[in-house]
């Protein structure tokens, strides 16, 4: 199956160590792993490191479609005595913006939709609705908002109803969904009031809840 992932590529700084991340690398190498055709489309800088590069070529996750920068998105990473992570942003990167979006990657085509910053351009956003087969939207980047010194904090997911609704999958970590103060239950149900067909939250290392959209 070809599969479509939108989303910069980030340079993670954790305890004075530099990694390459993002959603277009974690969820690329499992697809790929599985088979899977996978296209990646958004922006990755210079500073991004080779090695995880490399890493992608090695399982045939196509990068053709990346625009290289100057710097990438970058966060600085950091644990709380309580162990909850912390996000510092140290750079916001780039937009993905229409022209970088190829049509033949997008229609019909299963699409996941990726952000990490709210860097995907609003009109790239409604054409993957318009157009995809199959869509995957990961809510993390448009939940996030920079607060003070640069630490980011979560707000209620903005993105227009009529766009979610149209989602197949809608996908969130528990402290994604602020509305849901922490209960799982409670987060899987507001995510499932969007009306996507499958509602997924994850909970790190205690699984994970799937709830269908007719479900009671």
């Amino acid at each position: 199956m070809e599969i479509t992932i939108i989303g910069n590529l980030t340079v993670d700084l954790i305890n004075g160590y530099i990694r390459g991340g993002g959603p277009g690398y974690y969820a690329g190498l499992a697809l790929a792993h599985l088979g899977h055709k996978v296209y990646l489309i958004g922006n990755v800088g210079l500073d991004y490191p080779s090695e995880y590069l490399e890493v992608l070529k090695s399982y045939n996750v196509i990068l053709d479609y990346l625009r290289i920068v100057d710097r990438s998105t970058a966060f600085r990473i950091k644990y709380s005595e309580t162990s909850n992570r912390i996000l510092i942003l140290e750079n916001y990167g780039y937009k993905v913006v229409p022209e970088q979006v190829p049509r033949e990657l997008i229609d019909d085509k299963v699409v996941i939709v990726s952000p990490v910053i709210g860097e995907i351009d609003d009109e790239v956003i409604k054409y993957i609705f318009k157009s995809a087969r199959f869509i995957v939207l990961d809510v993390q980047g448009f939940v996030r908002e920079v607060k003070g010194k640069g630490i980011l904090e979560y707000v209620p997911l903005s993105v227009h109803s009529d766009i979610i609704s149209n989602s197949h999958i809608i996908h969130a970590e528990l402290n994604e969904v602020i509305e849901a103060k922490n209960n799982p239950l409670n987060a899987v149900l507001k995510l499932k009031e969007y009306g996507a067909n499958i509602s997924l939250l994850t909970l790190s290392k205690h699984g994970s809840i799937l709830v269908l959209k007719n479900s009671n």
